[in-house]
């Protein structure tokens, strides 16, 4: 009993300390430390929530304007910025080219923005006129999905909304409404998840 309580003891003092010195979310079992943005990135956000610990990504099928299907659960391998958005939200459209240039300046072996659209098209065709008829940024690969239900299954409250996937499938952080994501304090959000 004394193990148990000594070890409990010792845990909680590491997460005190950690949260402490540099306000860190200590996911020890995936051994994974990321410290948390600044308050100014957090503001910027109608909602942000931290994950502790990661979640699973449930399925979901998603279609690219190749015709190409993806499930979301198999996204892994880099940690990712997951944006969904729609065509009908003036905020998403007003951020995607930030998104974009986050993908042009950080996209590597490491990370990648995915974007997720929410206009449930029957096909890719009518997904790619509606993206025409928004005046969407060209070189945006988006998928899509045709199940209203992802709102449910992914507890979305609003677009725009961005998820931090890592490298193992699962969710850290879900972030509800728009930011520069090529600003400051976004870029060195994405660093400090690249440097663990």
């Amino acid at each position: 009993m004394k193990t148990t309580f000594r070890t409990y003891f010792l845990f909680l003092l590491v997460v005190v300390l950690a949260a402490v010195a540099g306000y860190s979310v200590v996911l020890a079992q995936y051994n994974v430390a990321i410290s948390l943005p600044s308050e100014e990135f957090i503001e910027d956000f109608d909602d942000f929530k931290v994950y502790n610990p990661p979640q699973l990504l449930p399925e979901v099928v998603l279609y690219d304007l190749d015709g190409n299907i993806l499930n979301l659960k198999d996204l892994k391998g880099k940690w990712r910025l997951v944006n969904f958005w729609a065509t009908w939200c003036p905020p998403c459209i007003e951020e995607l080219p930030r998104l974009l240039e986050l993908k042009e300046t950080r996209g590597n072996k490491d990370f990648d923005v995915v974007f997720i659209s929410l206009d449930y098209p029957e096909s890719a065709g009518a997904m790619r006129r509606r993206m025409k008829q928004a005046k969407i940024p060209p070189g945006l690969h988006t998928f899509y999905v045709q199940d209203i239900e992802i709102w449910k299954t992914l507890s979305l409250e609003s677009v725009p909304t961005s998820m931090v996937i890592g490298p193992k499938g699962r969710v850290y952080f879900k972030l509800a409404g728009e930011t520069d994501w090529a600003g400051k304090e976004s870029l060195a959000f994405i660093d400090d998840l690249l440097n663990n």
